[in-house]
């Protein structure tokens, strides 16, 4: 039960940290402040979301756990688009 969680908040935490890094806003991660500080944080989160994820529930659990499966889908959408409509809509 507490993996779980682990597995669901670092996987959350990620959005939120690559969105600041893209959009160069000062935030602060585990790294410290910054872009790139905070890109690798988002990063950190994810491999080890997706890696205890992968470790608990093995290959079989990524067909038979649709939500997890959808978020991986969303933040991967984030991490190949973020940067591209971040720059896109912040032009004045």
């Amino acid at each position: 039960m507490i993996i779980d969680f682990i597995i669901g908040i670092t996987l959350m935490n990620a959005i939120p940290h690559m969105l600041v890094g893209y959009g160069k806003i000062r935030f602060l991660g585990l790294f410290g402040y910054g872009d790139n500080q905070n890109i690798a944080y988002a990063l950190l989160s994810t491999i080890i979301s997706v890696s205890l994820f992968s470790w608990k529930y093995g290959m079989a659990g990524w067909q038979e756990n649709a939500i997890y499966t959808g978020a991986i889908f969303v933040l991967s959408a984030y991490w190949i688009f973020g940067k591209i409509l971040i720059k896109y809509f912040s032009k004045k």
